[in-house]
């Protein structure tokens, strides 16, 4: 053994070991025979030890030894062996750890130091291998400990406080990688728990997705502050709002209405709200509300008029019926109503004054109404069932008036 030290001046013999001294860097070299007259050599002390050009000045000398006292300072590796173990014939080593130094581990001017597992040849063989980087990353100051198998990085924890599991490079603040399903897994063994449920979270090959999963027969919850969905574990309901959903989806809320809306960004917004003594189905802003069966229009609720349009989407009156209608029970109308009725169309004009429209023998007045540019009209209404009458005391242009004439039941 060969250790390096700075010592006074003078030599000295000692149990067979030649000691000499020197004042500057000298040899001391401790040697024995065997067997050893006085036994086994099996202490060395000093206060600072190197091993090997720790500075990598290509020399060994005093500026190698580590600065504080108590320290040992080792070039390349430091080989720790598991007590028992035997290296293969020939070969130094054995099953245990090593230590040593790696260039560009994590990435480019990122070194590490590397604490791995040995077989009795020295090599890694799958063995765990932990590594701390050497150098700033990322601009920070912080090491990066990570675990290894064969060069293939486990876990990573980053300067920036990130941990990659199957990445070297992890880009947030936890981050999973792998080349087949990646999954985590959580397992609880709580007794009140029975068979040690799990929940898995991460990307599918088989499903080409990314899937959160449950033990059979769990319910899947979100909660931030109460419990915002549900999903049964048993029949597959989603509730929103309740963790007993009774159908495929179901909304519910406490205290308020209980809404479920639809809408399409910059276009339409429907919603159907649950109120407590009633339903609502209906739009938001000047949205028609529209039925359709077999992809076809069907009803029609205008959102600006109000209007019914029963086979037709345009609707001209409060409840309009394109197609053929059946009735059974009585009708109430609280005015004239038509059935099978004949119309014609009387116009009749005139300046100044009044100007009258006069149905036909056998019609009656339906609807009417006058017209005039910038007139003011002192009459605009039916004197009786079959006469409209338009008037104006406050003008001389000409005046319209329009009547629909029908037979009238």
């Amino acid at each position: 053994m060969i250790v390096r030290k700075w010592l006074a001046a003078g030599c000295v013999v000692f149990l067979s070991c030649a000691v000499c001294f020197a004042q500057q860097d000298e040899k001391l070299t401790i040697t024995t025979y065997y067997p050893s007259p006085t036994g086994v050599y099996n202490h060395l002390q000093s206060n600072r030890m190197t091993v090997g050009d720790f500075n990598n000045d290509n020399l060994i000398n005093s500026n190698d030894l580590p600065d504080q006292d108590g320290e040992l300072a080792v070039a390349k590796s430091l080989y720790l062996r598991v007590s028992g173990s035997t290296a293969a014939p020939g070969v130094k080593g054995g099953e245990g750890l090593r230590i040593r130094s790696d260039v560009n581990y994590f990435g480019p001017d990122v070194d590490a130091v590397i604490i791995e597992q040995t077989e009795d040849d020295q090599s890694v063989n799958g063995g765990m291998i932990l590594g701390f980087a050497t150098s700033a990353a990322e601009n920070t100051n912080y090491s990066q400990p990570g675990w290894a198998v064969n060069s293939t990085p486990v876990i990573t924890l980053r300067g920036t406080g990130n941990v990659g599991i199957g990445t070297a490079n992890p880009v947030t603040g936890l981050h999973v990688s792998g080349d087949n399903d990646v999954a985590a897994r959580i397992t609880s063994t709580h007794t009140a728990m029975a068979g040690s449920p799990s929940m898995y979270m991460g990307m599918n090959e088989g499903n080409n997705a990314g899937l959160i999963e449950l033990t059979a027969g769990k319910d899947f919850k979100l909660w931030n502050g109460q419990y915002a969905l549900t999903v049964n574990g048993t029949t597959g309901n989603v509730g929103i709002g309740t963790t007993a959903p009774t159908a495929q989806l179901e909304v519910a809320k406490t205290g308020g209405d209980a809404t479920f809306r639809v809408m399409q960004s910059g276009g339409s917004n429907g919603y159907i709200t649950s109120q407590t003594s009633r339903t609502v189905i209906g739009t938001a802003g000047e949205t028609d509300l529209q039925l359709r069966t077999n992809n076809t229009d069907r009803l029609l609720i205008n959102s600006t008029t109000g209007n019914v349009g029963i086979g037709t989407v345009t609707p001209v009156s409060a409840l309009h019926v394109v197609g053929d209608c059946r009735l059974q029970g009585n009708i109430t109308v609280g005015s004239n109503y038509l059935i099978n009725a004949s119309c014609a169309l009387v116009v009749n004009s005139t300046t100044g004054g009044n100007v009258f429209c006069h149905c036909p023998e056998g019609k009656y007045v339906f609807t009417g109404g006058c017209s005039a540019a910038g007139v003011t009209f002192d009459t605009n209404w039916p004197v009786n069932t079959t006469t409209w009458r338009c008037s104006s005391t406050t003008t001389t242009s000409t005046l319209n008036c329009r009547v629909k004439c029908c037979n009238i039941m």
